[in-house]
């Protein structure tokens, strides 16, 4: 019996696998806030203070079911050089805190549940959500620095989202794109199964425009806002929870809200948030030397029909087609019969993948 955490800022989503077989699933959300708690699709009103708290009222619901836990499996988002699955000790803590400052939404509560875990009195597996991202070759994760800078601080292009893209391009050959798409957002050039380019860099925050982070930004900014005043703290902030459609919209970081909205705030949010997506989705397509599959996945991915048909109407010279009623269906195949694209909405198990590796890892 594996149970696999998946931890955000203000969440806790966690699913219990015997074999591959899911028999639990659960989500914590407004963690600090009035809190529900989500479990086999019923609702339930708490309140948890803290990620700590959060698994301590999870361990005493799963004792209550007589579910018996053998191992857990979490997803990291950032651990510098760790990027196999690791069974977790003090060095692998040591370097999921050290590489904090560089993933400032998701290291700390994860850190957080790593610790408090430590009561179910089981091993603990680390899956690093930068993993995939490792068949990238020199010329794509490697930033014009000095190469003395670059290796003392360990500076390259990791690449996140990798535990969902892995799952996305399972059973998927040749030439494919994927693009998750949900609060945080990232797109992954895959040749035969290995990324060979990813988006994100050294940190979430390179890319496309997100929820609430800027995605690609000119560096010379940082420095103009220093000078204007900033402190380093208040531009973490600014770049990671207060910019992306959030704060172009001044409104809102839901898609769904933004994409009916009548003000031209809201409606700039989405074409930016679009032609960063298309833009890069044409890198990749060179990069590649075409494209073969097109993929959506993540909530908006799999949710929202006009983002999707948005950015498959502007890759028609690639001979891309939609069928609209699929693709307003959210059905897994949305490209048209005559399209030399094939474009599908897969949705992804990333909870899945994590369970695979803390198996291979208790094997091993």
């Amino acid at each position: 019996m594996i149970l696999v955490l998946n931890v955000g800022s203000s969440t806790i989503k966690y699913k219990i696998f015997r074999g591959e077989v899911e028999v639990e699933n659960g989500l914590i959300d407004r963690i600090g806030e009035n809190s529900v708690f989500t479990h086999n699709g019923l609702e339930e009103s708490l309140r948890i203070k803290n990620h700590e708290e959060g698994i301590r009222f999870i361990k005493k619901y799963l004792e209550r079911k007589n579910l018996s836990i053998e191992a857990i499996g979490h997803r990291v988002v950032h651990g510098l050089d760790l990027t196999e699955s690791k069974l977790i000790n003090e060095e692998v803590l040591e370097k999921i805190e050290k590489a904090t400052p560089l993933a400032p939404l998701h290291n700390p509560p994860e850190l957080a549940v790593i610790k408090a875990c430590n009561s179910f009195e089981v091993s603990q597996i680390a899956v690093f959500d930068t993993s995939f991202h490792q068949t990238m070759p020199p010329v794509a994760y490697t930033y014009a620095l000095p190469k003395e800078i670059t290796e003392k601080y360990c500076i390259r292009r990791y690449g996140f989202h990798g535990i969902s893209h892995t799952y996305i391009s399972l059973n998927e050959p040749g030439k494919v794109i994927s693009c998750h798409l949900g609060n945080g957002a990232s797109i992954a050039a895959i040749l035969d199964g290995k990324c060979i380019d990813t988006s994100m860099g050294l940190t979430p925050l390179e890319g496309l425009v997100m929820g609430t982070r800027t995605g690609d930004l000119d560096p010379g900014i940082i420095f103009y806002l220093l000078n204007k005043g900033f402190t380093s703290q208040e531009l973490n902030k600014l770049f990671n929870e207060k910019s992306g459609l959030l704060g172009l919209s001044r409104e809102s970081n839901d898609v769904r809200e933004l994409v009916v909205s009548e003000k031209d705030e809201a409606k700039l949010a989405i074409d930016v948030f679009v032609y960063r997506l298309i833009k890069y989705i044409g890198a990749y397509v060179s990069v590649l030397g075409g494209l073969d599959c097109l993929i959506f996945t993540g909530g908006i991915g799999e949710n929202e029909w006009r983002v999707r048909q948005r950015v498959v109407e502007a890759l028609s010279y690639l001979g891309a087609e939609l069928d609209e009623e699929k693709n307003l269906s959210n059905q897994e195949i949305i490209s048209g019969k005559k399209s030399k694209v094939i474009v599908k909405v897969k949705k992804t198990n990333e909870e899945l993948m994590i369970a695979r590796e803390v198996y291979k890892i208790i094997r091993n």
